[in-house]
């Protein structure tokens, strides 16, 4: 989006270079400035979610947007997007960590399924 500012937008390139070279602790900041000249403008905390580590923070500066421009098309989906990327995230840990408890527990088929075997500690399996 361009403005015709242009001390907008050389912050908004500037705060797109550092987001593109992983500088986002100084992305965060221009975006952060950017939206107290325009809390109106979408792209802005579009890409102010892309500067947080987890998917609850950027949901977060999403939320954020959402008080200037309730109902935005573009923020409700890029949440919805999130949401759902955090639900599978969920399940795929409850898979693996299912995956995981079955790999610790014993294997039953190991152990003896006929009545009549005794063990004993020191010969293992003897048939009565």
């Amino acid at each position: 989006m361009t403005t015709g500012n242009t001390k907008f937008d050389l912050l908004l390139s500037q705060a797109r270079i550092a987001l593109d070279s992983d500088e986002k602790h100084r992305a965060r900041q221009l975006i952060e400035k950017l939206i107290s000249w325009d809390p109106k403008n979408e792209e802005l905390y579009l890409l102010l979610s892309k500067t947080v580590k987890g998917i609850n923070e950027a949901i977060s500066c999403l939320d954020w947007g959402l008080k200037s421009l309730p109902k935005n098309p573009s923020l409700i989906k890029a949440i919805q997007d999130l949401q759902s990327e955090k639900l599978e995230q969920q399940r795929l840990s409850e898979i693996e960590r299912q995956h995981s408890a079955e790999r610790k527990a014993p294997d039953q088929n190991l152990l003896p399924t006929n009545p009549d075997c005794l063990c004993r500690e020191s010969d293992h399996l003897i048939l009565s």
